[in-house]
């Protein structure tokens, strides 16, 4: 069973990140290039753990990046029944990022935004083990991506990353 996560928190924190977002569906894109959708392919909100998932991508996202459809990742694996214009759009934006010389994208990022969405949940102090079945096994795997994670995002955990950020948005 899955551990609920506070969605209007999740809401809060992005305010506080200044990540913009719109909880109507903008397009059929979670990152629109401008904003994130807070709302699933089926018109639902989106829970709070996947929601921290997105956060995790638009932290991990070269801010170069971040005027891309989807960071410039491409399709994401919930987008389907696309028109041609609009696989065409996330197709220009791929070799858009491919041509700003950045390390490959795909698992790298994707990797990430799990394991940062997980960590979030761990620095709110929910009990985010419970989530943990949906790519980890164990916590001792989590710890071990998280530190993989740490490696190739070093800016994120530094002295003024994640850790500080959350320290300032829940006034500890």
């Amino acid at each position: 069973m899955q551990a609920q996560v506070d969605r209007q928190l999740v809401l809060h924190l992005m305010d506080f990140l200044g990540i913009p977002y719109v909880d109507s569906k903008p397009s059929p894109f979670m990152w629109d290039g401008f904003r994130l959708t807070t709302r699933n392919f089926r018109d639902e909100p989106m829970d709070g753990s996947d929601l921290l998932h997105e956060v995790g991508h638009w932290l991990v996202a070269d801010p170069r990046c971040r005027t891309l459809l989807n960071f410039g990742l491409g399709e994401a694996p919930e987008e389907f029944g696309l028109s041609k214009d609009q696989e065409n759009l996330l197709q220009k934006d791929e070799r858009a990022r491919n041509g700003m010389n950045l390390p490959e994208p795909h698992e790298d990022e994707e990797e990430a935004a799990d394991m940062i969405g997980f960590h979030l949940e761990q620095l709110l102090g929910l009990p985010f083990e419970k989530n943990l079945g949906r790519s980890c096994p164990s916590v001792e795997d989590f710890e071990t991506r998280l530190n993989i994670v740490r490696d190739n995002f070093p800016h994120l955990f530094d002295q003024d990353g994640i850790a500080l950020c959350f320290k300032q948005f829940l006034g500890v």
